[in-house]
């Protein structure tokens, strides 16, 4: 990140912005293109997180729920917010794109950091933990993914392994807390799939380590014992972000269902070559890519050439009772049974068809093999550097990662080689295959370097002094390596162009009551406004509630018609570069337009209705078909009546004349909307908010139950009077979760508590 070291830059993607209107109005005048198009979920996505959880910080409100799009959604239950992960307390002390630019820093240091406690904690020494800190640090998986949540999880795998290593070794107390505390972090740091991915290729892992070690049937049961307890209590801390993801699982529409093209889920077969040459197909930052999947995809399975060169070396040294030897065939079945599974290869496929597989992107299985490579080369380097009798030959190992790759990337050439001319990538592509060249000529050279060394020096060198010049070298090789082939993969630019104030969000900003925009008319991608605090009717995110999903639907765009009113959009805007992509001229007395900014033009929808308004008749649908067949009916007015999914409260009879009364809205948070509402006689109050478990609503103090009002939206049974309603997000998942959670920590801590007693009494 030179841009961040040398200029003080932000790491961002938001140069993306300056392709759309309004932002490509602010465009620095030197600017020539976005860097890297692949990002766009870390400005939407990502951004969105980070805004939601700091409007809600600064208004002393747990994030809990995210008000700016989808009209409204969950924002801690949706897993990758990461609300409880504790790193994310960085968004509390510093303003967002400093915060972000730290995190991506933090998340990527603390790779390195825990590798570097793993591998001391597996009894490498120094120069080796530091040469491994670097591997994982640096590696294709964690610079490719680093401003997404995926390295969040890498973090702590070395944290995981190393418990289950000690459990292994029957350090059954070390090894519990590694693996809880490895495990829990795991689970919260937000990407599901990745943290599921990795806890599989761990369990591998163990079964291989397990069977090699063949221990007593007894002791055997007591490893399996002390790493399914620590598993247990990362579960139980993890509670608080688990149990709310549950509940929005059972709320979501896309539980079953991945958008987009299937084929994207599983590594296409030339994705082999990534192994070697990870832009042999190109790149996105490099605008040329050309192969199946996307550039990402490929750039994350690259791990460099000593992961290659050091696992040959310690995989070819036969059978052998040695623990190093032991933790490499281990590492060596996980890391094959992982690609297999993220290449979607035969043999495994049946796996995909089990229940969670078949809801997770087959490609991230390649999570563990990719933090396994570095590690078994690592060990190999270390144990050749202890064979003081080692002889040239002893280097043939070396053949067979360039046997390999030579087969793979010289089938691969033939195969693509006219589609390689027609694209004029032949340079590009030789380009690649001679860095490749390089540095496995280099890696190679640093096997060689302590042959030579005792060569010369015989009896003056010292097996230490080898071992330091070997691993110095080795670090520069690898270093070079990795940051060579993860060139310009995440952008950086001066933070006063990461989300720049324009003169279009300035004025939503500043328009009177709850706005609600309608953004995709415009053809402004989702959840690009919401970053600003504007709400939208669109939205983006890995999950979407059910209910607002079947709204659109049922609806499609027939929602322009009768039911477009109950939308509460109070704002529509529109590129006339693209033409009106709403009903202009079929309606033209709804659609004002107020002004034009940055070439985004701005109507007003004067028809659509207020956030909060009454009425005093109801209708009720048990059928849901039934429900919005009636919305697209011509007479339907959704200010007359309305439409439930069930009875209201025995007793309760609304009077049209309560929908009379006034409704406004005093008081809005990410968690909470206050409505003050007086009414002539019983009448239903509709907030046109998402209907979502959790919300609680009180009536002058007093509960009363929310119905779901034209499927999506909320509606609660009102006396005639003056009221204060209450809508408040509790969610009686969380409460259980962290129950659950602080019990979890509690139980973990009691034998800590108690050994570390015992030793101050001992002493």
């Amino acid at each position: 990140f030179p841009g961040v070291f040398l200029r003080g830059e932000a790491i961002s993607p938001a140069d993306i912005l300056f392709h759309i209107a309004p932002w490509d109005q602010y465009a620095p005048p030197d600017w020539d293109g976005s860097r890297n198009l692949l990002m766009t979920d870390v400005i939407t996505a990502f951004r969105s997180y980070y805004t939601a959880t700091a409007f809600a910080l600064e208004a002393g409100e747990w994030p809990l729920w995210n008000p700016y799009q989808l009209t409204g959604i969950p924002l801690l239950a949706n897993y990758q917010s990461a609300v409880l992960y504790p790193p994310r307390l960085i968004f509390a002390a510093a303003d967002i794109d400093l915060a972000t630019t730290l995190y991506v820093l933090l998340k990527l240091l603390l790779c390195g950091v825990n590798a570097y406690i793993c591998a001391r904690g597996l009894n490498l020494a120094p120069a080796m933990a530091r040469l491994f800190a670097a591997s994982w640090m640096l590696a294709g998986y964690n610079l490719t993914w680093c401003q997404w949540s995926l390295p969040d999880v890498s973090a702590w795998l070395p944290i995981a392994f190393l418990g289950v290593e000690w459990i292994l070794q029957r350090r059954f107390h070390r090894g519990f807390y590694a693996l809880g505390l490895g495990g829990a972090l795991m689970l919260l740091a937000g990407h599901p799939e990745t943290a599921f991915a990795m806890g599989l290729g761990l369990g591998v892992y163990f079964v291989l380590r397990l069977a090699l070690e063949r221990p007593p049937v007894k002791t055997a049961c007591a490893i399996a014992g002390v790493c399914l307890a620590a598993w247990g209590a990362a579960l139980l801390m993890a509670m608080g972000q688990i149990l709310p993801f549950l509940e929005y699982l059972q709320n979501t529409g896309t539980l079953y269902e991945r958008p987009g093209d299937p084929e994207m889920k599983w590594l296409a077969p030339g994705a082999v070559t990534s192994l070697w040459v990870p832009r042999f197909f190109g790149a996105s930052t490099d605008g040329n890519y050309w192969g199946q999947n996307n550039s990402n995809y490929n750039g994350m399975l690259y791990c460099g050439m000593l992961a290659w060169c050091g696992a040959a070396m310690l995989l070819a040294r036969g059978k052998g009772g040695t623990l190093r030897l032991r933790q490499g065939y281990a590492l060596g079945g996980a890391v094959l049974i992982g690609l297999v599974l993220a290449f979607r290869a035969a043999p495994l496929a049946w796996v995909h068809e089990l229940p969670v597989f078949n809801t997770m992107l087959i490609a991230y299985h390649a999570a563990f093999p990719v933090f396994a490579l570095p590690l078994l080369g690592v060990f190999g380097l270390a144990v050749w550097l202890e064979q003081r009798e080692a002889r040239t030959r002893d280097l043939w190992p070396l053949a067979v990662p360039a046997g390999a790759a030579t087969a793979v990337l010289g089938g691969a050439w033939l195969l693509y080689a006219g589609y390689i001319r027609f694209q004029d990538m032949d340079s590009y592509v030789r380009a690649q295959l001679g860095l490749a060249v390089l540095f496995f000529g280099l890696t190679v050279a640093v096997f060689a370097l302590p042959l030579i060394l005792r060569c010369i020096g015989r009896s003056t060198l010292s097996n230490a002094r080898v071992t330091a010049l070997v691993s110095s070298l080795a670090l520069c090789v690898l270093a070079a390596d990795l940051l060579t082939h993860g060139r310009n993969l995440n952008p950086t630019l001066p933070a006063e162009h990461a989300f720049p104030s324009t003169a279009l969000t300035d004025y939503l900003l500043g328009e009177p009551g709850p706005v609600r925009a309608g953004t995709g008319e415009a053809a402004i991608p989702s959840a690009i406004i919401p970053a600003y605090g504007v709400e939208e009717w669109l939205g983006y995110d890995g999950l979407y509630p059910a209910r607002i999903v079947a709204f659109q639907d049922a609806l499609g765009e027939r929602v322009w018609e009768s039911p477009e009113p109950v939308r509460s959009v109070t704002h529509v805007l529109s590129n006339p570069a693209y033409g009106a992509l709403f009903p202009l001229e079929e309606h033209p007395e709804r659609f004002e337009l107020e002004t034009e900014l940055d070439g985004v033009e701005v109507y007003r929808n004067t028809g659509a209705l207020p956030r909060a308004f009454l009425t005093g008749a109801a209708e009720v649908y048990e059928d849901t078909n039934a429900l919005f067949a009636r919305m697209l009916e011509p007479d339907f007015d959704p200010a007359a009546a309305a439409l439930l999914e069930e009875a209201p409260p025995e007793g309760f009879a609304p009077d049209a004349a309560g929908a009379e009364g006034q409704a406004e809205i005093t008081d809005r948070t990410n968690n909470t909307v206050t409505v003050e509402a007086t009414t002539p006689a019983p009448a239903f109050l509709v907030l046109t908010d998402a209907h979502y478990p959790g919300w609680r609503a009180a009536v002058n103090g007093e509960p009363v139950p929310i119905l779901a009002a034209y499927h999506n939206f909320r509606a609660v049974p009102l006396p005639e009077g003056e009221h204060e309603i209450v809508f408040r997000y509790t969610p009686a998942s969380l409460r259980l979760g962290l129950m659950l959670s602080f019990a979890g920590m509690a139980i973990g801590a009691a034998p800590a508590l108690r050994r570390a007693l015992r030793r101050i009494r001992g002493a």
